[in-house]
């Protein structure tokens, strides 16, 4: 179940990064408005224009230092772990892992790649909210008209806003999947930690 999890995860981890289509010009019907097609074309002209603020900037760029950061942690970690074990017997015994922030946490490698995830949302919440020249709304709605999915036992409009909010949340939506999964496979670990070393493991490393 775990590997069919971790498979099925990264195939929907593409998903969060698809960016909207690009309506180009044509006419987008929502309900009892139109979006007239020049209002459109005008719309996605804009994506070179996109004009970040300062703060949005400079949170772009401490994001992308992070994930750097917290990948290289992780890297770390693993080699620490892979390192218990340099000899190829089979009976060679796992021993506690020590450094690095294996002296406050059980974890570690779990925590650098939840953090790695939290430098994903900042980054596309950012990209989300700058808008990226494209209309969530437009796309959606005239993806669910009467040519697209059928909406038999749901409203269009209902339908529309349950799909606009689950796209623009998708990267939060992600990051609480991570740290959901990670946080019961560390509390697990350290469980077993302390199950198999008892008094010799560690006291104040943290789940």
């Amino acid at each position: 179940t775990g590997y069919l999890l971790g498979i099925l995860h990264y195939i929907c981890l593409a998903l969060v990064l698809v960016p909207i289509p690009h309506l180009g010009c044509t006419t987008v019907d929502i309900g009892s408005n139109e979006m007239e097609s020049n209002n459109v074309c005008e719309t996605n002209s804009q994506l070179d224009d996109i004009q970040y603020t300062f703060i949005g900037k400079v949170a772009d760029i401490l994001a992308m230092v992070g994930c750097i950061y917290f990948q290289y942690q992780q890297h770390r970690h693993h080699i620490l772990l892979a390192n218990l074990r340099k000899t190829k017997s089979e009976t060679a015994a796992y021993s506690i892992p020590m450094g690095g922030w294996f002296e406050y946490v059980s974890c570690p490698h779990y925590l650098a790649e939840i953090m790695i995830y939290v430098m994903f949302a900042i980054l596309l919440n950012n990209a989300s909210s700058s808008g990226g020249g494209y209309d969530t709304s437009a796309w959606i709605h005239q993806w669910i008209s009467p040519s697209g999915i059928p909406t038999a036992f749901i409203s269009r409009d209902n339908c529309a806003a349950f799909l606009i909010a689950i796209y623009e949340t998708k990267h939060w939506i992600l990051l609480m999947w991570v740290v959901a999964n990670l946080s019961v496979s560390a509390s697990r670990s350290h469980s077993w930690y302390h199950n198999n070393y008892r008094a010799a493991y560690p006291q104040q490393r943290k789940r």
